[in-house]
């Protein structure tokens, strides 16, 4: 799955080489920050980037794929559920993480936002965000960052410091980062499932939205 993801986007044009290839040696452990944009939304690029720029960050575009180009049965019998464009999100989503999945350090977050982001924080807010959750990391090994969310039991959350709080029946992707061992993790499972084996998780799993299959993985 990951290399027929990574040969996705290429084919596609989602990223250039050159862009690909900064990010693998972006040694930061907050690193490339990708924004997912359809080429005709030029507006939304803009919008978005310079959002990312009050919080400190300079992101690199990816093309989003378009599901109704899609035509390898591969992908349609595996998310044979999907409509088109929840197949593109999909698709585009699953892509960065197969690139996160070859990430030279596997203990680093890759950055992925949605076109639509907002926000109304300052660049020292994201930043000591950063460094709390580094921090936090050390101690409990975090898998996966809402950073900010739609739907949620929020009264169920815990609060673990200041305005973090553990994550309870997550839910959108419009800014989140995923910490790159774990994209590997989902990867695998997916490649797990295509030889099915009797244990719960299957393919059925990931066939539907890539918001629903992350939010299943915290809960």
């Amino acid at each position: 799955m990951k290399e027929s993801l990574q040969q996705l986007l290429r084919d596609r044009g989602c990223l250039t080489s050159r862009e690909i290839d900064r990010y693998y040696q972006n040694k930061e452990k907050f690193g490339t920050a990708f924004v997912i944009n359809m080429a005709n939304r030029t507006e939304r690029m803009a919008s978005a980037t310079e959002t990312l720029k009050k919080v400190g960050l300079a992101p690199t575009r990816f093309g989003a794929v378009v599901g109704k180009e899609i035509t390898d049965p591969f992908y349609l019998e595996s998310f044979s559920i999907l409509r088109p464009g929840e197949l593109g999100c999909l698709l585009s989503h699953m892509s960065i993480a197969a690139l996160a999945a070859d990430h030279p350090d596997q203990e680093a977050f890759t950055l992925i936002f949605e076109d639509d982001v907002v926000t109304s924080s300052g660049k020292d807010a994201l930043r000591m965000a950063f460094q709390r959750l580094e921090n936090i990391d050390r101690e409990e090994n975090i898998q996966m960052i809402y950073l900010g969310k739609c739907l949620e039991r929020c009264g169920q959350m815990i609060q673990v410091e200041d305005n973090i709080y553990r994550a309870v029946a997550p839910s959108c992707l419009h800014g989140y980062a995923i910490k790159n061992s774990f994209a590997r993790r989902v990867l695998q499972d997916f490649d797990r499932c295509s030889k099915y084996d009797g244990s719960l998780l299957n393919c059925d799993y990931y066939n539907r939205g890539i918001d629903s299959i992350y939010g299943d993985y915290i809960i």
